[in-house]
């Protein structure tokens, strides 16, 4: 007896779909997303933790396409 297991979708799933009905690559619509909403939360909720601001004066900042 063979038995058919559905296969449960990861949010990463509907995200893909989700960047296929934009114009233009979905992987570089997921990745500028997160690039957005990444530095987004570091400026906002991150910008005043004394840890977070010491590793990034140490790694020297943001580079310039990120700043």
């Amino acid at each position: 007896m063979v038995r058919h297991v559905k296969k449960e979708k990861h949010a990463i799933c509907f995200e893909i779909q989700d960047a296929m009905k934009r114009t233009g690559c979905p992987i570089c619509s997921i990745l500028r997303n997160l690039e957005e909403d990444t530095i987004k939360y570091m400026l906002y909720s991150q910008v005043n933790d004394p840890a977070v601001r010491r590793k990034l004066r140490q790694s020297l900042g943001l580079c310039p396409y990120h700043a």
